[in-house]
This record gives structure tokens, C-alpha cells and sequence, in this order.
């Protein structure tokens, strides 16, 4: 059996989505790819833990996760996440019952094949998010949710007196804003989203009142956009992401992290007003994310090829988990 699910790439809300702020996340059309008819090279392990759940009859497929790399180094796309749900969705697809909990047959809907389709993705998701955060230590899940339901999201971490579900997602499909370009840039310096994290929240111990300032000007700025997601304002969703490039340059300077790279700084001279450019998620020489009105200009794809940046040619809003089987 042979499933694929897409990377992703955090647009918005990237630190105040781990204290309840709402995410905008969506998935890119680069993917990783898993066949239960052939041996693993490597297991990953997010999938190691997902296997241990599933239970010993679980072997790992084999995965192909290039697609989310290139020139030797990752992407920062998601490929833990993409990885681990093409895995999942292989082996669930092959033995829905493996693991227990297999698809509702008594659904009214069952015989459709649209429900079939999105009972299969949920089961995956849901076993997926309590893997990567077991494997991970944490982590606000937003990956795993792009790569097994595909789309854009609207994410929001909720709380268990909320839920009754420990650290669950509150996810909302949303459509990007019609006048809205939005350009995935890459560098090809892959950056440690664990080790940015870990430094950003240690500021709450060492400093307290500055890390709330810091993380609520972030959150303000993802709270707008969101806002403005929902409503189709492209303007107010670009406000509100030149808000959060100016909380995240804040927040790495305190942290002493490179949450926004000097490239970044370097090209603003080339961002217009009513532009964006701000790292995608956790930041550093990963992803970068320009939108606007309207595609950038001549010279900033020149200034940013100079400084080693390229273009990646992904779509966002891709479908999520899919088999390849005929």
C-alpha cells in the first residue's frame, strides 16, 4: 500500500500558537511518500512511537521524504510530520483494524467513498498527533493536522477543561484571501525548531513580564490575522502578519536566537509597504514567507538570489493525506 501527505508551512502565529493564540497553517504541495510492499531505509522516531502504539503486528513502510529536502539539508516543511502520517496512512490503509479502533461501519455514510476518505485521514491524524508529540516532547501538533487533512487551517491549541482532551487542536478550514500572493523562499540553513522554542520559553523564567510583552505583541498580530483570514481581508491578514515580523525580530533579539535571519533584514529594503516578509513557524534559515498584493519585484528575487535564497515552487492549500494505490 502506498499513501503520500504534503509538507507544510506555518504562516502565522508561529510561538503564541503553543499559549492558545490561533495558527494559520497550510499544506504545500512537496510530499512524503510511504509503501508497505518494501523495507524501511530508516524509521523515524515519531513513526517508532507510532508503531510501539499500533502494536507488534506494525511493521514500518518505507518512506521517500526527498521531495521535502534539498541541497543536502531540509526544508523546515514538516517532513517528521509528512513522514509519519504517509506511514500511518499506509499501514491503516492496508490493515484499517490494526491498532483497534478501525473505521464505523454502522455510519449512515459509510458506503460513501468521500466519508471512507475522510474517516481514514482523521484515524491517521489522531494516532499521528499523540505519536509526534510523544516522540517530540511537545509541540502544538499544527504539522500533523496540515499533513493529514490537507487544506489551510485555522488551528488553536484548547485546553482540557475545554475538551477533555489533553492538549487538543481546534482546527477550521479556512481560504486564503483572493488578493492575497503569497512566495515560499528557501536558504537552505536548516534551524532547530526545538532549540528555538526551548529558548524562547526560557525567557518566562529569567524574565517573566518581557516574555509575556513579547509573546502578547506576537499573539496580537496572529489574532489579526486570523480575523482576517476568516473574513477574506487580505489587507488585514498582511497587517497582521508585518505585526508578528516585528514581534518575532523582538523575540529572537531576546532570546538570542535568529528567529529572523539578517537576509530578511537585508531584503526589507526590497518590501514594499503593503508587503510581508517574515519567517515561516519557528523561524531561522529555514522558510521564508513574502505575500502581498501582489508577486515581488525583479530586484527583490534578485537580491534574495544573491544572498543565496531560491524560490520554492509550491503551491499552498494542498490536498492532504491521499493514497497512490489505482
Amino acid at each position: 500500500m502506498k499513501a503520500r501527505a504534503p509538507g507544510k508551512v506555518v504562516l502565522s502565529g508561529a510561538y503564541a500558537v503553543l499559549r492558545g493564540a490561533p495558527a494559520l497553517v497550510s499544506a504545500v504541495t512537496c510530499y512524503a511518500e510511504a509503501d508497505t510492499s518494501r523495507p524501511p531505509e530508516f524509521v523515524t522516531p515519531e513513526v517508532d512511537v507510532a508503531l510501539r502504539e499500533l502494536g507488534t503486528e506494525a511493521v514500518a513502510p518505507w518512506f521517500d521524504a526527498s521531495a521535502l529536502r534539498a541541497r543536502g539539508a531540509k526544508l523546515g516543511l514538516g517532513s517528521s510530520a509528512a513522514i509519519l502520517v504517509a506511514s500511518l496512512g499506509a499501514l491503516l490503509a492496508e490493515s484499517p483494524n490494526l491498532g483497534g479502533s478501525g473505521p464505523d461501519h454502522d455510519s449512515p455514510d459509510h458506503d460513501s467513498p468521500d466519508h471512507d476518505v475522510d474517516e481514514w485521514r482523521r484515524r491517521v491524524y489522531e494516532r499521528a498527533l499523540r505519536a509526534h508529540r510523544l516522540a517530540q516532547g511537545g509541540g502544538s501538533g499544527i504539522d500533523v493536522a496540515a499533513a493529514a487533512l490537507g487544506g489551510t487551517l485555522l488551528a488553536r491549541r484548547v485546553t482540557p477543561e475545554q475538551t477533555g482532551v489533553t492538549q487538543a487542536l481546534q482546527l477550521e478550514p479556512v481560504t486564503l484571501p483572493a488578493d492575497l500572493c503569497v512566495e515560499l523562499w528557501a536558504m537552505g540553513h536548516p534551524a532547530s525548531t526545538a532549540h528555538f522554542v526551548r529558548a524562547v520559553f526560557d525567557l518566562e523564567q529569567t524574565h517573566p513580564a518581557r516574555f509575556e510583552a513579547l509573546l502578547e505583541a506576537q499573539a496580537s498580530g496572529a489574532r489579526r490575522a486570523a480575523a482576517a483570514a476568516q473574513a477574506g481581508d487580505g489587507a488585514g491578514l498582511l497587517d497582521g502578519l508585518r505585526v508578528q515580523r516585528r514581534a518575532l525580530d523582538a523575540l529572537g533579539r531576546a532570546a538570542n536566537v535568529p528567529i529572523v535571519v539578517d537576509e530578511l533584514r537585508t531584503l526589507d529594503d526590497h518590501v514594499p509597504g503593503d508587503a510581508a516578509l517574515l519567517p515561516a513557524g519557528a523561524g531561522g534559515g529555514d522558510i521564508s514567507i513574502y505575500a502581498g498584493p501582489t508577486a515581488s519585484s525583479a530586484a527583490f528575487r534578485r537580491a534574495a538570489a544573491g544572498l543565496g535564497m531560491w524560490r520554492l515552487e509550491a503551491d499552498l492549500g494542498a490536498p492532504g493525506l491521499q493514497s497512490l494505490e489505482p
